[in-house]
Order: C-alpha cells, then sequence, then structure tokens
C-alpha cells in the first residue's frame, strides 16, 4: 500500500477506497491494461514505472 496515496477527505480505510481497491484487484491481467490505457493513455507503464511527479489521481465523487 505504499504505492497509494489516498487525498480529498479520503483514506485507505474509506469504503470508496476500499471497493475500488478490490474491484481492481479483481481485474484479468487484459482488464488491468485496458484500465492503465483509460488511466494514461498508454497499456504497459514506462520502464521504471511512474516515477513520483507523474502519480496517477483517481478522484471519486458522488453523483448527486
Amino acid at each position: 500500500m505504499d504505492s497509494i496515496k489516498a487525498d480529498h477527505g479520503y483514506n485507505l480505510d474509506s469504503k470508496n477506497v476500499r471497493n475500488l481497491l478490490q474491484t481492481m484487484s479483481e481485474l484479468s491481467l487484459p482488464q488491468r491494461r485496458d484500465f492503465l490505457q483509460f488511466v494514461t493513455g498508454s497499456p504497459k507503464l514506462p520502464i521504471g514505472g511512474i516515477i513520483y511527479s507523474a502519480l496517477i489521481s483517481i478522484d471519486i465523487r458522488e453523483l448527486r
């Protein structure tokens, strides 16, 4: 969990964050690639991974 940072009022114990992580852990490899493609525009991580300055931020917002 060192690579995950919750923000904007959420923490790693927040229900929405736990649900997202649970869902992502259940994805197949092709589904993980599709998710990475959707979030970053690339189906693969760059060599060396994502550096700190390029962290991916996923904001969870409730629909009103």
